[in-house]
C-alpha cells in the first residue's frame, strides 16, 4: 500500500511546484509612452502605462492583465529662491480656508498666488497684498494641489497643499 501512495504524492508535489511558480507575482509595467529629458544637470523621466499583475501564455501568445493607476504624485518640486522670502502656509491639510503669511512683509511688495491641480490645470489665482492673507477655497474638491507664490511673474516658492 505504501508503494502506491508514494508515486501519487510525488506527482501531486510536482504539479504543486509548477502551479506555485505559475502564480508568482512579478511587478512589470506595460508602457504606452515614456520620455527622458536632460538639460544641463537636470533630468526628467516618466512612463505612462499600467502595472501588470498577471501574464499567461505560451511561447507564441501572451495575455496580460493589469490595472490602471489613477493617482498622480509629485515626487519632487524644485524651489528656486532668488531672494530670501519667509512664507508660511497653514493649516495644511485644510478644509475651508488657507492662510498665507509673510512674516517679513514690507508693505510695498506685491505677491501673486496660483493653485494648480496635479494635472497642472489652474483652479484658483489672485494677489497677496498683505502680511496675512486668508484664501477661501472651500469650493475645491478634496485632493492635493500645488500652490505657486510669485513676485513680478517670477516663481518664489511652491507648496504642496492638501484639501480634506
Amino acid at each position: 500500500m505504501k508503494l502506491k501512495v508514494l508515486p501519487i504524492l510525488f506527482v501531486f508535489s510536482f504539479i504543486a511546484l509548477f502551479v506555485g511558480i505559475a502564480q508568482e507575482s512579478r511587478l512589470e509595467v506595460l508602457s504606452s509612452a515614456s520620455e527622458d529629458v536632460r538639460v544641463d544637470n537636470y533630468q526628467l523621466s516618466y512612463t505612462v502605462g499600467e502595472t501588470i499583475s498577471i501574464t499567461q501564455g505560451n511561447r507564441y501568445y501572451f495575455v496580460t492583465q493589469g490595472f490602471h493607476q489613477v493617482e498622480w504624485n509629485a515626487v519632487a518640486v524644485w524651489e528656486y529662491t532668488p531672494e530670501t522670502v519667509r512664507i508660511e502656509v497653514f493649516p495644511n491639510p485644510y478644509s475651508r480656508s488657507l492662510n498665507i503669511s509673510f512674516p517679513d512683509f514690507s508693505g510695498i511688495e506685491l505677491f501673486q498666488y496660483r493653485i494648480l491641480d496635479l494635472t497642472f490645470k489652474e483652479v484658483a489665482e489672485g494677489d497677496l497684498e498683505q502680511a496675512e492673507n486668508k484664501l477661501e477655497l472651500s469650493s475645491l474638491p478634496p485632493g492635493s494641489y500645488l500652490l505657486n507664490i510669485t513676485k513680478d511673474q517670477e516663481l518664489i516658492k511652491t507648496f504642496r497643499i492638501i484639501k480634506i
